[in-house]
């Protein structure tokens, strides 16, 4: 005896498809094709067609200031269950991956500084120098953010602590990027610095300007 749910059943399923590429289907290829004329056009403009330039990059940048923060506040910007014997590894390391990535950050900015005015391609010891130099000057760099946290505290009645302002105004957020922008920027390096104080800019809507030395 034949089923007749078993013959409906049967006899409404959707009939195989061909499997559609989804990328073909939304035109992406050809999306893909006109961005390459266009970068291609834009690079012959700029003379630049066999040597595309290779910019310090703002996500990596933000991740260099991020690490720096944490190395520089481990118990307040660093990890949440760090205890104090294991600080001066965690800031050790931290600054170890954050420092390596802003040599090549630095690296790209004087290559395509070079680059630009046609000259020889700064040494890559010239980058690791560069961010030496920088790393010496970081506990000052810690000196002036306690200073201005400092500040911030004692010119707001509503803050509770020094604490509270170090992880919630977004003020000294932006000062912090600022302040290692600012060496950067006395280094040599004002494409990245500039990079560093926009991603502040981005995320807090403060813009400090720099004081001509």
């Amino acid at each position: 005896m034949i089923d007749e749910t078993q013959t409906t059943q049967a006899t409404d399923a959707p009939e195989p498809t061909e499997p559609v590429d989804q990328a073909d289907a939304l035109g992406i290829s050809q999306v893909v094709s006109a961005l390459r004329d266009v970068r291609l056009a834009s690079l012959e403009h700029r003379n630049r067609r066999n040597r595309p330039p290779k910019l310090p990059a703002r996500k990596a940048l933000a991740d260099v200031v991020e690490g720096l923060g944490a190395a520089l506040f481990p118990n307040r910007l660093g990890l949440p269950d760090l205890r104090e014997e294991g600080i001066d590894y965690f800031v050790g390391h931290t600054l170890d991956v954050a420092l390596r990535e802003l040599v090549a950050q630095v690296r790209l900015e004087l290559d395509f500084a070079a680059d630009k005015v046609d000259a020889a391609v700064q040494p890559r010891s010239r980058a690791l120098s560069l961010v030496r130099d920088f790393a010496a000057r970081l506990p000052q760099v810690r000196l002036l953010l306690d200073s201005d946290i400092r500040a911030a505290f004692e010119g707001d009645p509503a803050a509770r602590s020094v604490d509270e302002v170090l992880v919630c105004y977004p003020g000294i957020n932006a000062i912090i990027h600022y302040r290692i922008a600012h060496v950067l920027h006395q280094l040599g390096v004002p494409l990245v610095a500039r990079i560093i104080t926009e991603i502040a800019h981005s995320a807090t809507g403060i813009d400090i300007h720099r004081v001509p030395a």
